[in-house]
């Protein structure tokens, strides 16, 4: 349907501000721009085919520049905290600014939410898309190397948003980037989210302090106002004297499913009493090797398979061009007998051997279908990350 582009404003410096609407057949529209590379309005379509906009987002340019706030922004270099405003990477200590008690939150000041982007407007196989691209030079923000960054927001047919991030470092560096998006169900406008209901298949999650830096501790949700593994209100234990409430002022946590059967095993490796970002470093490459892990099971798995396929074929094979030898001599004892008579006996005796043969082709074939169909069937592997 095409991406629609439209002048939203002015920033204090005078540079123009644009607005980029993207919209699908079932009524679903986005509206993006270009300042923090930000989602503004997302209208979606009820169960009555009505329009709401579900995310919080400011009407005019000035008060994204007044008022600090995250609303739909792509926050970068690192969304979150990094404890004490520092970090060491490959033996430099880097230092950032203090913006959260003593701590660095969301890379802020001059955070990539407050940057005019570079935009692409064009279509992807999905649907209609808006690229938003920035480039962050070495020492920005006090973080090492240059970096080239995208952010591709692209709108469906099938009523979803997706968001593709992309970043190119010359030098080994810290990058975390994520959309902040706030939503409301009811609209915008509606008030209090407390009475949605949220269903999360989240077993455990991460611990943090009073100032909201993880402790390297992974919890478990069963029986605590954290667990949303079945379907509740948001406000049913908001109000708790949970510890993680009372810290967090309700929920403000990372929460995630241990699909792995060495969970202990993977939770020692990712907080092994490091809860500083060569923690998130040794975590990622912890997470990097137990995905190669299992690619190389994959691979392996699909080549013995194809082997046992390929085997079944080569038999296959043999089987008809013997059987195709038989009927060549047949068909020559045939002529050469033309004018002898051959007993009906003999004639039926032929037809049950070749028959016989034929059934063990057939079954060969069978097998190999078989084989194919499972190789093709619905088998789901957990890895579907980019790195």
């Amino acid at each position: 349907m095409g991406v629609v582009r439209e002048l939203f404003g002015k920033t204090k410096d005078g540079t123009e501000v644009f607005l980029y609407s993207l919209a699908n057949s079932n009524g679903m529209k986005a509206v993006l721009t270009d300042l923090g590379a930000r989602l503004v309005r997302l209208y979606v379509p009820d169960k009555n085919g009505n329009l709401r906009d579900v995310v919080l987002g400011n009407d005019i340019v000035q008060d994204y520049e007044n008022i600090e706030n995250f609303y739909g922004a792509t926050v970068g270099r690192n969304a979150n905290r990094i404890a004490g405003a520092e970090f060491c990477l490959d033996g430099v200590t880097y230092s950032l600014a203090v913006n959260d008690n003593k701590n660095s939150l969301h890379s802020n000041p001059n955070g990539y939410h407050v940057r005019v982007w570079e935009e692409n407007l064009g279509e992807n196989e999905l649907g209609d898309c808006v690229t938003f691209s920035l480039f962050s030079p070495n020492g920005d923000q006090g973080y090492p190397g240059n970096l080239e960054v995208s952010v591709t927001y692209t709108l469906t047919e099938e009523n979803a948003l997706m968001i593709h991030y992309r970043a190119v470092g010359d030098q080994n560096t810290i990058v975390n980037l994520t959309n902040h998006s706030f939503f409301n169900l009811n609209g915008h406008e509606s008030g209090s989210i407390i009475n949605h209901q949220v269903w999360m298949d989240a077993d455990y999650f991460t611990k943090a302090d009073a100032e909201s830096i993880p402790t390297g501790e992974l919890v478990a949700v069963k029986d605590t106002p954290m667990d949303f593994t079945a379907l509740r209100r948001v406000g049913d234990a908001i109000d708790s004297d949970y510890e993680a409430i009372v810290f967090g002022k309700g929920y403000d946590h990372n929460c995630g499913a241990c699909g792995y059967a060495t969970c202990t095993e993977m939770a020692t490796a990712i907080f092994n009493g490091c809860n500083t970002p060569n923690g998130c470093i040794h975590y990622i490459k912890y997470m990097v090797e137990q995905e190669k892990k299992e690619i190389q099971a994959i691979s392996t798995d699909v080549m013995n398979k194809n082997r046992t396929i390929g085997e079944m074929v080569e038999n296959a094979n043999t089987q008809f061009s013997t059987l195709s030898n038989s009927i060549h001599i047949m068909t020559e004892q045939n002529t050469k007998n033309a004018d002898e008579s051959v007993s009906i006996n003999e004639a039926m005796q032929k037809i049950v051997e070749f028959s016989a043969r034929l059934t063990e082709v057939l079954g060969l074939v069978g097998k190999l279908l078989e084989e194919l169909s499972k190789g093709n069937g619905n088998k789901r592997y957990k890895s579907d990350k980019n790195y």
